[in-house]
């Protein structure tokens, strides 16, 4: 089976670079850092169940 590259359509082509690996490892400890270190003092958004 014989493929063309598709050059008329940004679309259909294939990326030109991927994330390396660990940059995507350090993007997502990043975000669960953050996500993690959220506070809530006033309680208006972060409920307990009970």
């Amino acid at each position: 089976m014989k493929v063309w590259p598709v050059k008329h359509s940004p679309l259909l082509r294939q990326p030109e670079r991927f994330i390396a690996r660990s940059e995507l490892q350090a993007l997502i400890r990043n975000v669960t850092q953050n996500l993690v270190n959220i506070k809530d003092e006033s309680g208006q958004f972060f409920t307990t169940p009970g």
